[in-house]
């Protein structure tokens, strides 16, 4: 699940998945392709799909 809250990390970390990345914030499972979202709101899965597209 994920949080509308703003969270931001006060260092640089490197994780293996954006889903690992986003558990760690919320404390649990979370799907990062989902929870991980740019400033226009666009989720990651979004941006992944129209580069994929763009790449047809």
């Amino acid at each position: 699940m994920c949080d509308a809250q703003l969270l931001r990390f006060k260092q640089d970390f490197r994780f293996n998945s954006p889903s690992l990345a986003a558990g760690v914030l919320v404390g649990g499972s979370a799907n990062g392709r989902i929870c991980w979202k740019d400033e226009r709101e666009r989720t990651l899965k979004s941006l992944q799909a129209a580069r994929a597209d763009a790449a047809i």
